[in-house]
C-alpha cells in the first residue's frame, strides 16, 4: 500500500508552497523543522523533530514527538492517532492532508546511475587537472612575454626560432593539448551516457509531464557540433556568401540548442529532488548551480569570442612581422592575457559545477528510488 501526503502553509493550498511526498508500506517518515526530516516545515512553531508518521498494517499512524506546540488531527490535539484519508493534520502553521492513491506499476524501469556518475566525475577531475596545468603554462608564457625584449600579444605565435629555450614549454603544451582532447572526448561520451540514463529514470520515479526524453536531451548536445561540421564540409562546394549565411544560421540554431540544454539539465535536477512526484517539479525554480554552470560553460566563452572579434582582423599570425603589426596596432598585451585567464577560470568553474550537478542528481535519484521502490508503485 502507498499513500500520498500533501502539505502546505495554512491558507496556501494549491499554491507553489504546496508539496507532496509518497509514503510506501515499508517505511516511516519524520516531520519537523530540521533539514534532515523527511517533511521539512519552515515554521518557528514547528519543533526540530515534531512528529512521526508510520505504517501500521494497512493504515497510517501519526505520533507527536513531545513537540512544544503539539500535533492536532482535525483541530483535536493528539499524542498518537490513526490518520484516515481526508483528515487534516495541523503542525505549527502547516496543514498535512492524506489521500490514498491508486497503486499502479511504475511507468519505467529504474536503472542504476552511480557507476556512470563515477566514470563521468573521474574524467571531469582529470580535465580540471589539465586546466590547472594549462593555466600554469599560460601564466608562465605571459610572464616571459611581458619581460622579454620582443613583446607580442598574440597567443597564437610563439616565435620558437627566436626563443629556442621555449621549445620545452611548447612540447609540454602540445602534450597537454593532446591529453585534453582525449579527456574532453571521454567526458562527452561519459556525460551523455549519464544524462541519457538520468532522464530515462524519471518516469520510474513517479515523475510526470516531462519535456525531454532521454534521446532528445542528448540530441540537443550533438546538434550544434553536427551543424558546424556540416557547414565546414559544405564550405568546400558552396560560394562564400552562401557559406557565411549557413554559418550564421548554425550559430542562431546553436543558441537555441544551448537554451534547451539549460532547460534539460534544470528539468532533470528538479524532477530528481526527493519527495517530488507527478508534475510538482514544474513549480520549482531553476537551481542556481545549473544556471552558474551554463554561464561558465557557454555564456562566458561566447562573450570572449565576441570581444575577440573586435580586435583588428586580417593579421597573419604565422610570421614574426605580423606579431609586430599586432603590437603596433596598440592592442594591449594585457587584453590577451585577461581573455585567456578568464576563459581558463570559467572552464575550471564549469567543470567543478558539472561534478556537483552529476553527484547531486545521482544522489537524489537513489534516495527517491528507495522511497518508491519497496512496492513498485507510483501516484496517478
Amino acid at each position: 500500500m502507498s499513500w500520498k501526503i500533501t502539505y502546505y502553509p495554512a491558507g496556501k493550498r494549491g499554491t507553489r508552497s504546496e508539496k507532496r511526498i509518497l509514503l510506501t508500506g515499508r517505511r516511516a517518515i519524520t516531520v519537523g523543522r530540521d533539514p534532515t526530516a523527511d517533511i521539512v516545515l519552515d515554521d518557528s512553531r514547528v519543533s526540530r523533530f515534531h512528529a512521526r508518521i508510520e505504517v501500521d498494517g494497512d493504515r497510517l499512524v501519526i505520533s507527536d514527538l513531545d513537540s512544544k506546540n503539539g500535533t492536532a488531527v482535525n483541530n483535536e490535539r493528539i499524542a498518537r492517532a490513526v490518520w484516515h484519508s481526508g483528515q487534516q493534520i495541523t503542525v505549527g502553521g502547516y496543514v498535512l492532508e492524506l489521500a490514498e492513491p491508486k497503486p499502479v506499476r511504475l511507468a519505467g524501469t529504474f536503472r542504476p546511475l552511480r557507476d556512470r556518475a563515477r566514470i563521468t566525475v573521474i574524467f571531469l577531475l582529470f580535465s580540471a587537472l589539465l586546466v590547472l596545468v594549462s593555466l600554469f603554462f599560460d601564466i608562465w608564457h605571459a610572464f616571459y612575454l611581458a619581460t622579454s625584449n620582443f613583446k607580442y600579444s598574440s597567443w597564437l605565435y610563439l616565435g620558437l626560432d627566436n626563443y629556442p629555450h621555449l621549445g620545452t614549454m611548447q612540447v609540454l603544451m602540445t602534450i597537454s593539448s593532446l591529453a585534453s582532447l582525449f579527456i574532453y572526448l571521454a567526458i562527452a561520451i561519459a556525460f551523455l551516457m549519464w544524462l541519457h540514463r538520468a532522464v530515462g529514470n524519471l518516469e520510474a520515479l513517479a515523475i510526470a509531464d516531462l519535456s525531454f526524453t532521454p534521446n532528445t536531451a542528448v540530441l540537443w548536445w550533438l546538434l550544434p557540433f553536427g551543424g558546424f561540421v556540416l557547414v565546414w564540409i559544405l564550405s568546400t562546394v558552396l560560394p562564400a556568401w552562401l557559406t557565411a549565411l549557413a554559418f550564421v544560421a548554425v550559430i542562431v540554431f546553436s543558441m537555441v540548442a544551448y537554451i534547451q540544454i539549460l532547460r534539460s539539465l534544470s528539468e532533470v535536477w528538479r524532477a530528481s529532488i526527493p519527495r517530488i512526484t507527478g508534475a510538482a517539479w514544474r513549480g520549482l525554480p531553476t537551481p542556481p548551480v545549473v544556471i552558474a554552470w551554463w554561464v561558465t560553460y557557454f555564456v562566458i566563452p561566447l562573450v570572449i569570442v565576441m570581444l575577440a572579434t573586435l580586435l583588428p582582423a586580417g593579421i597573419d599570425f604565422a610570421n614574426r612581422s605580423a606579431a609586430l603589426d599586432l603590437l603596433q596596432a596598440n592592442i594591449p598585451f594585457a587584453v590577451a592575457v585577461i581573455f585567456v585567464l578568464i576563459g581558463r577560470l570559467a572552464l575550471l568553474a564549469s567543470i567543478l559545477l558539472a561534478i556537483k550537478i552529476v553527484n547531486r542528481v545521482t544522489d537524489n535519484q537513489e534516495r527517491t528510488y528507495r522511497q518508491v521502490a519497496p512496492e513498485a508503485t507510483m501516484l496517478v
